[in-house]
């Protein structure tokens, strides 16, 4: 049976800043200091189980939300 644990990238700047997510890094930057807030309280989430596969998107934000897990 595969299991899937799904979730969404922390808060970015540029949602803090009143802008829309883009593909694009350019003008959105990493998480906001909320953002990092967030991805280490999903911590305890992530370490109730072991992973097989972890599939994340290129965008800098993503990677970070996933940073105190890897």
């Amino acid at each position: 049976m595969i299991k899937l644990f799904v979730t969404r990238h922390g808060k970015a700047i540029c949602n803090e800043n009143g802008l829309a997510a883009s593909v694009s890094e350019k003008h959105c930057g990493g998480l906001s200091e909320l953002g990092k807030k967030q991805a280490e309280e999903l911590l305890p989430e992530l370490l109730k189980n072991e992973y097989d596969v972890i599939i994340t998107s290129p965008m800098i934000r993503a990677y970070q939300t996933l940073w105190p897990y890897l």
